[in-house]
Protein backbone atom coordinates (compact mmCIF):
# COMPACT_ATOMS: atom_id res chain seq x y z
CA UNK A 1 0.00 0.00 0.00
CA UNK A 2 1.23 3.18 -0.84
CA UNK A 3 2.08 6.40 1.68
CA UNK A 4 -1.30 8.15 2.16
CA UNK A 5 -0.71 12.17 3.24
CA UNK A 6 -2.95 13.46 5.69
CA UNK A 7 -3.54 16.89 5.45
CA UNK A 8 -6.05 19.51 7.33
CA UNK A 9 -8.59 21.60 6.05
CA UNK A 10 -6.91 25.16 7.54
CA UNK A 11 -9.22 28.24 7.32
CA UNK A 12 -7.40 31.52 6.67
CA UNK A 13 -7.66 33.16 9.72
CA UNK A 14 -8.61 36.38 8.19
CA UNK A 15 -11.95 35.25 6.87
CA UNK A 16 -15.30 34.49 8.99
CA UNK A 17 -15.56 30.95 7.44
CA UNK A 18 -15.75 27.66 9.64
CA UNK A 19 -15.63 25.48 6.71
CA UNK A 20 -14.26 25.12 3.00
CA UNK A 21 -16.37 24.59 -0.19
CA UNK A 22 -15.83 21.24 -1.73
CA UNK A 23 -16.70 21.13 -5.66
CA UNK A 24 -17.09 18.59 -8.54
CA UNK A 25 -14.72 18.92 -11.90
CA UNK A 26 -17.04 20.86 -13.27
CA UNK A 27 -16.99 23.56 -10.46
CA UNK A 28 -20.22 22.12 -8.27
CA UNK A 29 -19.94 22.31 -4.76
CA UNK A 30 -20.95 19.09 -3.53
CA UNK A 31 -20.16 19.67 -0.11
CA UNK A 32 -18.31 21.60 2.78
CA UNK A 33 -15.48 20.20 5.34
CA UNK A 34 -15.17 21.65 8.59
CA UNK A 35 -11.87 23.87 9.62
CA UNK A 36 -9.72 21.77 11.22
CA UNK A 37 -11.08 18.26 9.73
CA UNK A 38 -8.75 15.64 8.44
CA UNK A 39 -8.76 14.58 4.93
CA UNK A 40 -6.71 12.44 2.54
CA UNK A 41 -5.13 14.16 -0.33
CA UNK A 42 -5.69 12.11 -3.71
CA UNK A 43 -4.06 14.80 -6.35
CA UNK A 44 -0.82 17.24 -6.38
CA UNK A 45 -1.47 19.97 -4.76
CA UNK A 46 2.12 21.64 -5.99
CA UNK A 47 1.80 24.76 -7.68
CA UNK A 48 -2.13 24.51 -8.39
CA UNK A 49 -5.04 26.51 -6.96
CA UNK A 50 -7.12 23.20 -6.14
CA UNK A 51 -6.40 19.91 -4.97
CA UNK A 52 -8.39 16.44 -5.22
CA UNK A 53 -9.09 15.23 -1.63
CA UNK A 54 -11.58 12.75 0.31
CA UNK A 55 -13.17 13.89 3.62
CA UNK A 56 -16.29 13.97 5.85
CA UNK A 57 -19.27 15.97 4.65
CA UNK A 58 -19.88 18.57 7.70
CA UNK A 59 -23.33 17.61 9.16
CA UNK A 60 -23.80 14.66 7.47
CA UNK A 61 -20.97 12.67 8.50
CA UNK A 62 -20.62 11.01 4.82
CA UNK A 63 -17.61 10.94 2.91
CA UNK A 64 -16.91 13.31 -0.11
CA UNK A 65 -14.68 13.62 -2.80
CA UNK A 66 -13.77 17.13 -5.31
CA UNK A 67 -11.76 19.76 -4.77
CA UNK A 68 -10.53 22.45 -2.31
CA UNK A 69 -8.60 25.42 -2.36
CA UNK A 70 -5.25 24.50 -2.00
CA UNK A 71 -4.11 27.22 0.45
CA UNK A 72 -6.75 26.02 2.61
CA UNK A 73 -4.82 22.39 3.40
CA UNK A 74 -2.18 22.10 6.17
CA UNK A 75 0.08 18.83 6.26
CA UNK A 76 -0.10 17.12 9.58
CA UNK A 77 3.31 15.99 10.97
Amino acid sequence: MENVIKFKVQVSDEKKYNSVNVRSDGGKIVGQIKNGAKVTLLGDCADKERTMIEGTQMGTRRKIQGTVLTRCLKEIK
